[in-house]
């Protein structure tokens, strides 16, 4: 974790990328969902390389399928916008975009959420034409 939060950009890329693979093993998540990984993952969205956050959000969307406690928790108002950033950037149909997508919806279920969707210029258009768009196998993340 302490590599998320150094200076060097590069050394924070690859702190993401091994979150990632910490991430996908459902023994690790609600260790890395308590920890302070998720807030430093969103700063990793807000001015990562693509990759880096390519791999912060597939690593916040693994951290949200947990099926223990503690459950993912996210400051929506630090999240939001660099997702639906993100989202406009990527291929509307990808499995990018659907757990991009996923995240927002879990954000969207919290006032706090809705709210920081809703300052987004832009953000509900983008998010609707997104969803109504895609077919249920193309928003498809497994």
């Amino acid at each position: 974790m302490e590599l998320l939060k150094h200076q060097n950009s590069h050394l924070r890329e690859l702190a993401a990328a091994a979150i990632l693979s910490l991430s996908s093993a459902e023994s690790n998540k609600s260790t890395l969902a308590s920890s302070c990984a998720p807030n430093l993952l969103s700063q990793v969205l807000c001015s990562g390389s693509v990759q880096a956050r390519v791999d912060a959000v597939t690593s916040l969307y693994n951290l949200s399928t947990s099926e223990h406690e503690p459950k993912l928790v996210l400051d929506a108002k630090a999240v939001v916008p660099p997702l639906i950033s993100l989202l406009k950037e990527c291929k509307k149909y990808s499995k990018f975009a659907a757990k991009t997508t996923f995240l927002l919806e879990i954000l969207s279920s919290s006032e706090q959420g809705r709210g920081a969707i809703t300052n987004v210029d832009g953000g509900i258009s983008f998010i609707t034409l997104v969803v109504d768009h895609a077919s249920p196998k193309e928003m498809s993340c497994s």
